[in-house]
């Protein structure tokens, strides 16, 4: 069939109306249809942008954080370091130039002493040069001693150990005594307020034997029981005064030591036995900060 010549224009203008007309009908739905995609797609969007904002906020608040703490950080170890240099210097000081003054005064006590008796001068004036020297002499040992605790090279158990059993030397040489250190972790690491705290309480134990109790025989014991440094002083003498009541000066001491460490402090006195004290304190606790 031969189609006219102006036939398929009149075809072609009537499929694109009807397509047009169609198009125009579906507008509305398609409208309808894209407008909630496109709003989701603008949220998620912003949304997106929203938490790499916050995101990237946070990590910037975090590395200040990380920052300022490692700059207090850093302060403070170069403050530790300069206490630290500070108190070397006084210790050396103290050695040096007190430490020194003491021995002098101790020397010159002793040879006046000696002279007096050569000269047959009074017996009242010896006797006050020799507690003179006594007391000179003291004052150095103890001057050596605080200078020691405020050490840093000397801070293990078997630092301490041995400085204790020097100073039994020193404090117990008119007693038979014996000091025995059984099975110790020496390498343990001693903070500088422990290390303060155990010799003094050391020390003062020693000092009540020689002033209340009469003794001739003493009997020092160092060992670990458990997680525990154990620390026994043992005595033969008439026993501690007011050892029952905790309510002398010389129990409360060693008490103020033990609570101090958090140590357990037993303390067992009567006139017939003679005096046994221990001291038991965690081994978690001889390298932290004590209060002073």
């Amino acid at each position: 069939m031969k189609i006219p010549p102006n036939g398929w224009r009149r075809r072609l203008g009537a499929h694109l109306s009807m397509t047009a007309g169609m198009a125009w009908l579906c507008l509305p739905v398609l409208e309808a249809t894209t407008k909630p995609h496109q709003s989701i797609a603008g949220h998620t969007l912003e949304s997106l942008a929203s938490r790499g904002s916050g995101w990237a906020s946070a990590a910037i608040l975090g590395a200040a954080l990380l920052l300022s703490i490692s700059s207090i950080h850093k302060r403070r170890r170069s403050e530790q370091k300069h206490v630290e240099q500070i108190r070397q210097r006084i210790a050396a000081d103290l050695h040096d130039d007190i430490g020194s003054n003491l021995g002098s005064l101790s020397l010159i006590a002793r040879s006046a002493r000696k002279d007096l008796i050569r000269l047959e001068g009074p017996q009242e004036i010896a006797h006050d040069l020799s507690e003179m020297e006594s007391i000179a002499r003291e004052c150095s040992l103890a001057m050596r001693d605080i200078v020691w605790m405020w050490e840093r090279s000397n801070d293990s158990v078997g630092d301490l150990i041995e400085r204790m059993r020097q100073t039994a030397n020193r404090m117990l040489r008119e007693m038979r005594f014996s000091f025995e250190c059984q099975a110790c972790e020496i390498n343990t690491h001693l903070s500088i307020e422990a290390k303060r705290h155990l010799f003094l309480f050391f020390k003062e134990a020693l000092h009540n034997i020689m002033k209340h109790s009469r003794a001739d025989q003493v009997r020092v014991r160092v060992w670990d029981e458990n997680d525990q440094l154990a620390i026994e002083i043992r005595d033969n003498g008439n026993g501690l005064p007011g050892a029952n009541s905790n309510h002398t000066p010389a129990v409360s001491k060693l008490q103020d030591r033990a609570h101090t460490l958090h140590g357990l402090l037993r303390i067992a006195s009567n006139h017939d036995d003679g005096t046994r004290i221990q001291l038991f304190v965690k081994h978690s606790h001889l390298n932290t900060q004590p209060a002073i």
